[in-house]
């Protein structure tokens, strides 16, 4: 009788510790399975984040985010680092909702200058729509104006089933000599001819000049009056009117008592379609001579 009872309970002993290895093997995720899930995922694209990096986030940089949480969630502010690049430039950005939707946005001084809305796949219903059927990758373009600061928000609505990850990447070629324009430079003319004469329009380079920032262009008829006029676009912004010297009539009246030299002002808006016209009505006996010196205020608050 013992012995039917030290066997009976060797029997329940192996039973309990084969249900208990059986709960344990039961409890080991199975790491054959695929997770089902709403979201559609990018099977093709594998990122790996040690690639990108968020210091620089200027041309030829990539930037990269995940976000494992639940719900809507805005990630931090990327600030884009242009400043290498003349002012007027088109900057192209391409962005990938790599697994949860994102919605990729670009701010100049805090207003929008470029968005991607909602990309990439889901059918689970959202700030979309009832579904989001692609595609994941998109471009965004805008044009870059020194002085301005621009930065990147990037939006996701993930639904707790999957983690959110997404990267972007700035086309952009910095010059290769810098920013270059024509504060502190000169333009000069001469003309030898008789009667009124317009000359060639030079263009002014304001490439690396903040927005809102003052030009100031110093004009100086030298032997003959002279009339120098600043465009932009083909308008008129600000004019000498007629300075110089001249005891002969013109466009000015009978006679022109100076001054020679002037300064016109206007604010730098961007762009570079500025240009200086210079005008003159020389006598046959002399002939016209004129300079323009270019100065740009340094910094300035922008717009």
């Amino acid at each position: 009788m013992k012995q039917l009872k030290l066997v009976l309970a060797l029997f329940c002993l192996i039973q309990l510790v084969s249900c208990t290895d059986e709960v344990v093997e039961d409890s080991k995720p199975d790491t054959n399975l695929i997770e089902t899930v709403d979201d559609i995922s990018i099977q093709d694209i594998e990122v790996d984040a040690s690639e990108f990096g968020t210091e620089k986030n200027g041309c030829g940089e990539t930037m990269y985010g995940s976000y494992g949480g639940f719900g809507f969630y805005i990630y931090p502010t990327e600030t884009l680092n242009l400043s290498c690049l003349n002012s007027g430039t088109t900057v192209n950005m391409t962005v990938y909702a790599l697994d949860v939707p994102n919605r990729f946005t670009v701010y100049r001084n805090g207003s929008i200058v470029a968005t991607s809305n909602w990309i990439g796949w889901t059918s689970s219903p959202g700030p979309w729509g009832s579904s989001l059927n692609g595609p994941s990758q998109t471009n965004l373009s805008f044009t870059y104006f020194s002085g301005s600061a621009y930065t990147l928000r990037v939006e996701t609505v993930t639904n707790g089933k999957r983690i959110d990850e997404w990267y972007a990447s700035v086309n952009c070629t910095c010059p290769a000599t810098g920013c270059t324009d024509d504060c502190g430079e000169g333009f000069d003319g001469e003309y030898p001819g008789f009667g009124f004469y317009i000359y060639p329009d030079e263009a002014i380079d304001l490439g690396c000049v903040g927005i809102g920032c003052n030009i100031s262009v110093t004009a100086n008829a030298l032997e003959v009056p002279n009339r120098f006029n600043i465009y932009k676009g083909g308008s008129l912004i600000t004019s000498s009117g007629w300075i110089g010297w001249s005891n002969d009539p013109g466009p000015w009246g009978p006679a022109l008592f100076g001054p020679s030299s002037t300064t016109l002002n206007f604010s730098y808006q961007g762009g570079n379609n500025y240009v200086l016209r210079v005008e003159t009505v020389a006598p046959a006996n002399r002939v016209d001579e004129w300079y323009a010196s270019i100065g740009c205020q340094d910094t300035c608050g922008g717009d």
